[in-house]
């Protein structure tokens, strides 16, 4: 296997969550950024110019299909229940363990860019209220936009590795603890999630006007310990790898180390970053299976 420097990998574009319409908030019911913070406001540039600014302030739905949860709400058993049961009607008769993996991709790809912007150029993470932050979500319960009390709510002053500590622990683990639990899938495959958007989020910072290569040399040297300080096993440990394609043209794969289990939606198929299609491409390259490899059962996931 050929070793590749990540700095020099255009990962693939994320999320790979299908490609859907749905009704919007109106523009006009969010809160404006406010010319007070012009620092939250000013990470978005670069690699981070196309991602949705967070709102400031709890935005208030303009129709009772629509929410917009705090974190600690967000992780309430009955509350996430309801809204994976919405969620779950963009995919009829899918299973329930990939819904919600699903799910998750949405709200990390709404949630995450905002805190690894922040915490990468300015070395600001989250002060821990779990009740000044939370998500805008859409009639169908679909993650679309984060939203923050203040921008104070990311002015804690931190380490990369204690900044994504505190993401893993007080913002993450909640909520994919409950989702766990709801669906039945297992753990890792929520973690896996995450991972690849900051692992995806690392890389593509290093385009960023304000990035150090410290904080890059820091935010991929945590992605690569196994474990934390406390000793604990980190979640986030490696969730993606890189390996070269066996077709003599020098191509990079990036691959997920879990898959998300989405191919258990009705004709979705597995996505371009899935693990199964190398085991895929390995197991007919030695001759020692046929057209298709049996794929790991979700719990092994």
């Amino acid at each position: 296997m050929t070793t590749v420097r990540r700095d020099r990998i255009k990962p693939m574009r994320y999320p790979d969550v299908s490609t859907v319409t749905w009704p919007h908030f109106d523009p006009e019911a969010l809160p404006a950024p406010k010319a007070d913070s012009p620092s939250l406001f000013a990470v978005f540039a670069g690699p981070l110019e196309a991602v949705t600014q967070p709102a400031l302030g709890q935005p208030r739905p303009d129709r009772p299909d629509r929410h917009a949860p705090d974190l600690a709400t967000l992780s309430d058993p009955a509350f996430l229940a309801e809204r994976q049961r919405r969620f779950a009607r963009t995919y009829p008769g899918g299973d329930r363990r990939a819904v919600a993996s699903i799910w998750s991709k949405w709200l990390y790809n709404a949630v995450l860019p905002t805190f690894i912007g922040l915490l990468m150029t300015e070395g600001r993470g989250w002060t821990g209220e779990r009740s000044a932050i939370g998500v805008v979500l859409d009639s169908d319960a679909r993650p679309e936009r984060l939203w923050l009390r203040s921008p104070a709510v990311i002015g804690a002053s931190v380490s990369v590795g204690e900044g994504l500590e505190r993401l893993m622990t007080g913002l993450l683990a909640p909520v994919i603890e409950t989702l766990a639990r709801e669906s039945g899938a297992s753990r890792n495959v929520f973690w896996s999630n995450a991972g690849n958007v900051v692992e995806y989020l690392v890389g593509e910072m290093a385009q960023h006007p304000a990035i150090t290569l410290e904080a890059q040399r820091d935010s991929f040297a945590f992605l690569d310990r196994r474990h934390l300080p406390s000793g604990e096993r980190n979640p986030l440990w490696r969730p993606v790898r890189y390996r070269s394609v066996p077709t003599g043209q020098g191509e990079i794969a990036r691959l997920r180390r879990v898959c998300c289990i989405r191919y258990l939606l009705p004709a979705t198929a597995t996505c371009a970053n899935c693990p199964l299609n190398c085991r895929q491409r390995d197991a007919q390259a030695s001759g020692t299976a046929g057209p298709e490899v049996a794929r790991l059962a979700p719990g092994m996931a």
